[in-house]
């Protein structure tokens, strides 16, 4: 059911502030005649009891009494909690091993928005950017105690920041150790990646996943399905995950199997010895293991940083991202406190030792800050290709937060400036942009003594292409068997100017590990298949070293260059 929501147009100019008329919390007043519509609007902290746990029936002990809600935007509410634990939880030396003037800019009350008559939408926007980023502000505050508070320990902290609250979560992620999404919240690899941008360039080696949590019967989930969303967070850069558990593993009273149930039975899957499944688990937690070492290995260099900062918080991004997939190119998101002016550019490329952009986007944004503007100038200074498509922001994020001029103006005279700078006026004309200011595709991390490139089939179809790795043409091209560890040399494949082209063939959301390698690569041959045709079935590596073709007809084979002939089989089968 829809909640309608009433508006009521306030005169700003006959707000009255009544706070020095207030004695011990009490107000003495008498409104003025002649008007008999004044509000009384009274904006104050108070004790409410609220719990995030219930008492238990005749509760003997702190534990049994039920957990209070603090205050979650500031640090004096997360040290009500650190408090809390390090006098009941972790008293013992035992444990601690075991750890190793805006008064009248209020919020709105619930199910109203008040308004100014005399102020338009643009101003009651940046009233409440500047709200929710007060909210922001404080809930850093609080985390920032955590984090402080875990290090103290000995221990690094994790947590899943801004969930369910009007923050900026793109401003909270970089402040934790280990920052954590959820596959219930952010169920597409490109919800995963509006999170995971924010903390890979802020050099987080692990991003979790609370991975499994998906809306519907309990108990219903396939390892299939499990495995589809591990693949879907590897591809969006988050490199760890965890699989969403029982809450409670132990025997139930007066229940069967499998026990205690959370949520209602609302929710699949919850994972542990009680599922079938679980005995057969080692080789997917070896899978995953694989592919969270890789990506723990190195910071994902990614193609392009889409700027994102909806208002409230909306998974719906202004990227053209099926576009962006389909040509090959690879993005995440950024929000405003993380485009830092000191952020380095080094030859066109942002945050080089990190995410590695090579362009920045600004997609059907109406908005900007200040320090958002400072920090475009100067990428731009240093040769970044920006681009704003569907043109560029004509309001002020903020109240006062533009001091050096309206962003529409000074993007203006920016792009008179600096050529690496432009408007691209629809989604459809983006690649055509990016391809003129030289931006292509990147399918490899950083260069170091191997690449690997993860490669994932998310259609519904089978998919064979020549696909273009740009790594260095010398290097020698592996598959890495995520499920058994083993590698595989690949035979055939061309090298070009600028990289490796492999025949990739992909069932659907089927996965697959390359590893470029310097030469000379263990077990590889010292050449290979350039291109083939006809019945060719598959290629093979003898013990000798010798190339074997295994065909089921007429096939055309064409070998690479190699100083000396070299021996060669052809099995028909």
């Amino acid at each position: 059911m829809k909640i309608p929501v009433s508006q009521i147009v306030l005169n700003e100019a006959s707000i009255l502030d009544l706070t020095p008329q207030v004695a011990d919390g009490r107000l003495s007043w008498m409104a003025p005649a002649g008007n008999a519509t004044w509000k009384l609007i009274a904006v104050y902290e108070k004790y409410t009891n609220q719990r995030s746990c219930a008492a238990a029936t005749g509760a003997t002990d702190v534990i049994a009494n039920g957990s209070w809600i603090v205050d979650h935007f500031s640090a004096a509410g997360a040290k009500k909690i650190t408090d809390f634990w390090d006098t009941t939880l972790l008293d013992t030396e035992e444990m601690k091993l075991l750890v190793s003037d805006v008064v009248k800019y209020f919020p709105p009350p619930y199910n109203e928005t008040w308004v100014y008559g005399a102020n338009g939408s643009s101003v009651k926007a940046a009233v409440l950017a500047d709200y929710r980023k007060t909210l922001t502000e404080g809930n850093q505050e609080y985390l920032r105690h955590l984090v402080d508070w875990s290090h103290n320990l000995g221990v690094e902290y994790s947590s899943q920041p801004g969930y369910n609250i009007p923050v900026d979560m793109s401003a909270l992620t970089p402040i934790l150790d280990a920052p954590e999404t959820e596959s219930l919240g952010f169920p597409t690899e490109d919800d995963m990646r509006q999170f995971s941008g924010t903390a890979l360039l802020a050099g987080k080696s692990v991003v979790s996943n609370e991975v499994g949590a998906v809306r519907g019967a309990a108990y219903s989930q396939t390892v299939p399905e499990l495995l589809g969303l591990f693949q879907k967070s590897f591809a969006a850069g988050i490199s760890m995950q965890v699989i969403y558990g029982f809450g409670y593993t132990g025997e139930f009273p007066r229940m069967n199997w499998p026990g205690f149930t959370a949520f209602g039975y609302g929710f699949t899957e919850m994972w542990n010895h009680k599922t079938p499944a679980w005995n057969h688990f080692q080789d997917v937690m070896d899978f995953a293991a694989r592919h969270m070492l890789i990506l723990q290995r190195e910071t994902p260099k990614v193609d392009i940083a889409g700027y994102y900062y909806p208002a409230p918080f909306d998974l719906k991004s202004g990227l053209p991202t099926e576009t962006l997939k389909r040509l090959g190119f690879s993005y995440d998101y950024l929000g405003p406190e993380n485009l830092s002016p000191d952020l380095e550019v080094e030859e066109g490329i942002l945050a080089p030792s990190r995410s590695s952009y090579r362009a920045l986007v600004f997609a059907n944004t109406t908005a900007i800050s200040g320090y958002t503007m400072k920090a475009i100038t100067a990428y731009a200074e240093k040769g970044l290709p920006v681009f704003f498509v569907g043109g560029v922001p004509s309001a002020c994020r903020g109240v006062n937060a533009c001091p050096d001029g309206e962003p529409a103006q000074l993007l203006q005279a920016l792009m008179r400036e600096h050529k690496n700078v432009q408007v691209v006026p629809r989604d459809d004309d983006l690649p055509a942009a990016l391809r003129s200011a030289g931006v292509v595709p990147r399918a490899s991390f950083a260069p170091a003594s191997e690449d690997y490139v993860f490669v994932f089939n998310a259609g519904q179809a089978a998919s064979t292409h020549s696909t273009s790795f740009e790594v260095d043409p010398a290097r020698v091209p592996s598959v890495l068997d995520a499920w058994t560890g083993k590698r595989t040399t690949v035979l055939e494949y061309e090298q070009t100017e600028n990289g490796i082209v492999i025949p990739v063939s992909l069932q659907p959301n089927q996965t697959r590990i390359y590893v470029f390698s310097k030469p000379p690569a263990g077990g590889a041959p010292s050449f290979h298949i350039k291109s083939s045709s006809g019945a060719l079935e598959g290629l093979s590596v003898s013990k000798e070293g010798v190339v074997e073709a295994q065909v089921s007809g007429p096939a055309n084979l064409t070998q690479s260059y190699c100083p000396q002939p070299r021996a060669g089989r052809l099995d028909s089968s």
